[in-house]
Parts: structure tokens; sequence; C-alpha cells
């Protein structure tokens, strides 16, 4: 197993202490993408915090999956208590929505240096079921994103990263940013042939006729790849 080094990083918390405003909403932007890339593969986080979003040359990482799931499994009540949505606390299931309320969190703290609940203390979880934060330190133009992704029920948060995102770009009046040219790859490199019935009974077919001696040309879904199969049951996938 191999992972990235990161050399000298920062949490997204220290990345974001000296940084302009423009800069700190583009470290969150990164982390929603990165989390939206996740949610589409149907994973959840279930522990993001200023430890796990780490950021060198303004790059972030979201890291530590240890507590990770797949989305549809049900789990165990997790995470960090400061980051943990309010439902988790009461014992329900993890949420892409619970992942973005720690977000929610974060963001918060990048903008204004603190927890929107205060210190961790023997009043927090009483300030978090009964008190709204102070957003007057928020830059007003995102405070509506922030209000909606640390709400106390889950669905009024976005239903997912990826509209968390198109609501950013609404309130900055900016065109959504593009996925990044990694992302981009780590889709294609784990795209599975699924969800395509018929093509996949094609393909099966072919590999039949290969394997009997009869070498031939499938064109899979209209205008995707040319599968050759030739007798040795060799696969090439051509650009059509």
């Amino acid at each position: 197993f191999t992972m990235s080094w990161l050399r000298e990083p920062k949490t997204i918390l220290e990345a974001g202490q000296d940084a302009s405003i423009e800069q700190k909403i583009e470290l969150i932007e990164q982390l929603l993408q990165g989390t939206a890339y996740l949610h589409r593969r149907g994973i959840l986080h279930r522990d993001i915090k200023p430890g796990n979003v780490l950021v060198t040359n303004g790059v972030v990482r979201l890291l530590d999956f240890g507590l990770s799931q797949k989305i549809d499994d049900k789990g165990h009540m997790g995470g960090s208590a400061v980051y943990m949505a309010p439902e988790l606390l009461d014992g329900y299931d993890a949420t892409a929505q619970s992942d973005l309320y720690a977000i929610g969190v974060l963001f918060y703290q990048v903008m204004t240096g603190d927890h929107p609940y205060g210190a961790f203390n023997s009043g927090f979880y009483e300030r978090l079921y009964s008190t709204d934060p102070d957003m007057t330190r928020v830059d007003e133009r995102i405070r509506p994103l922030v209000l909606t992704l640390i709400a106390k029920k889950p669905e009024h948060r976005p239903s997912s990263a990826g509209e968390a995102l198109g609501i950013l770009a609404d309130l900055l009046n900016q065109p959504l940013s593009p996925e990044t040219e990694a992302i981009r790859n780590s889709y294609l490199q784990a795209a599975k042939f699924v969800g395509r019935k018929a093509e996949f009974a094609q393909l099966v077919s072919a590999l039949d006729s290969a394997r009997n001696g009869h070498g031939s040309g499938w064109l899979i879904g209209g205008k995707a790849v040319l599968v050759k199969l030739d007798s040795t049951v060799n696969l090439k996938f051509v650009p059509w």
C-alpha cells in the first residue's frame, strides 16, 4: 500500500488562518469537491475534522478513513464529538448530510476562527441543541450556505456535496468550479461496467464466441468503444 507524502502539511484551520476570504472559500470548495467524489463512490467519511483535512501548497487532502463506511450500511455512532451532527448524537445513522454538517462547522471555523457553538465544555451540548450560532462574523455572501450546512436537522441541509457546491457558486455569482483532473481521472480509473445489461450480454456472447475460436468485432454502447475479440480471447477497446 502506498500513499502520497505530504510535506509540512497544515490543517485546514491553520491554512485558513492568515488567508484572504477568497482563499478560505476555496479551501472549503476543495473539501466539498473531495467529499462529493467520496459520496458518489458510495462512501461516507464520518470523521471530517481539522486533523483529517490537511493542506499542502494550497491543495486540500482529505485523509484518515478509519471510520468510513458505505453509504447504505448501518453504523454505530462514531466521529469527533464537536464535529458530529446532532442526529448522530441522538443515535441515528450517518448520512451524507452528517458529513456535510462537519464541513459546515469547519467552514464556520475557517471564516471566524471559532467553533459555532463555542468551547467543548459542560454547556456545549445545550448550546448545540438550543441556540443558533452567531453568523455576524461570517461573510454575508456565504452566510446562507454555512447556516444550511450546520442546520440542526439533516433534511434542512443540502442533499449532497454537489448541491452545496452549486449553492456556493450561486451565492458568489460565479460559475461552478470544474472538477480537478485528478478527480476526473479517478472516476475513469474506478469506473465499473454496470447498469447496461444488454451491452454486457453482448460482451459475454462475444467472449463465448472468441473462446470457441470465432474472432469478431462488437460495437458496445453505440458510440463508446469498439470491442475487438480475436481467437485468443484478447480484448481491445478502440475509441469509436
